[in-house]
């Protein structure tokens, strides 16, 4: 069997080539410290370890909305707080207006701290988180909730009753914002906190008002003021439980990750030491192949082979 010089120069050729490109590849997977480098390499591994990253990705994207729910949570219970703190303010001085010995002067100055605290009120009530997005207008976030008429000195809520809603886990959605109509619910007479409130500020304004028509209005007030307390605690103590639940969320997110975590190296991981032998004998081998090339090229009778 005659063989020619091209056969020889090719097969020759494509055994280097092979030897090279093992070698090339365990040198990128030391340097990316991966043995699959391309699906190819595994494709059983590639497929999975896609999507146990696309899972990871979603892990993390719930996680940053579990961070913006908790800041937006935590302003709300901040607010309501606060909140708490004014409304049984307020109902200190309406207890104490009904005392039956104040003078005119001494129920008009209960009404200037009264309207300073309703303006308080009015000011925790369009709270916002920090960037600008309303806690108690419903999904009017971009809307102060109430607004307060200068010349009137009425307040009326401007956003909706409904919630916004966040997805914080993969089947878990969380409603976030909160109607102030829940905070200051109406009453039977379609009469609010802010209403009595304004009522009762005018009625002890009003000098030499008999102490009857004072009692019947600073009665109506401090049911309306029990009435907010209410539902402000009621809502503070939801606040509470939801922040509660987004730790808990954080914490079987955490776990995933690591979780994630593990599995990628568990399907991907490279073994250095072998890899590291692997490329001592890779490298081996081509040095030999090529010294054998040359050495067989030199041959005085490899000229003459046709």
């Amino acid at each position: 069997m005659r063989i020619s010089t091209s056969s020889i120069f090719d097969r020759a050729g494509a055994r280097l080539s092979d030897l090279q490109a093992q070698l090339n590849r365990t040198g990128q997977q030391i340097a990316a410290g991966t043995r699959v480098l391309t699906p190819a390499d595994d494709p059983v591994a590639a497929a999975r370890a896609l999507e146990v990253q696309q899972s990871s990705s979603i892990n993390d994207q719930l996680s940053k909305n579990r961070l913006s729910v908790k800041n937006f949570l935590g302003a709300m219970d901040g607010s309501l707080s606060s909140t708490v703190d004014t409304l049984q303010s307020m109902k200190e001085q309406v207890i104490a207006a009904g005392n039956g010995t104040y003078s005119d002067s001494d129920r008009a100055a209960i009404a200037n701290v009264l309207q300073g605290q309703l303006e308080q009120l009015v000011s925790l009530a369009n709270s916002s988180d920090g960037a600008g997005h309303y806690l108690f207008s419903g999904l009017q976030t971009g809307t102060a909730p109430y607004a307060l008429a200068p010349t009137t000195g009425s307040i009326t809520y401007q956003g909706d009753a409904l919630q916004q809603s966040v997805q914080v886990d993969n089947s878990r959605s969380m409603s976030i914002t909160q109607a102030g109509q829940s905070l200051f619910p109406a009453d039977q007479n379609g009469k609010t906190l802010f209403d009595h409130m304004r009522a009762a500020i005018t009625d002890l304004q009003t000098p030499q008002l008999t102490s009857v028509t004072h009692a019947a209005q600073l009665a109506l007030t401090g049911g309306s003021l029990d009435q907010a307390l209410t539902s402000v605690s009621t809502m503070q103590s939801t606040v509470g439980t939801q922040l509660q639940q987004i730790d808990s969320l954080d914490s079987v997110a955490g776990d995933r990750k690591v979780q994630y975590a593990q599995t990628l190296s568990d399907l991907q991981a490279l073994d250095y030491n072998k890899a590291l032998s692997d490329l001592s004998l890779q490298q081996m081998a081509l040095q030999a192949a090529q010294k054998s090339f040359q050495q067989i090229s030199q041959l005085s009778l490899f000229n003459y082979l046709s």
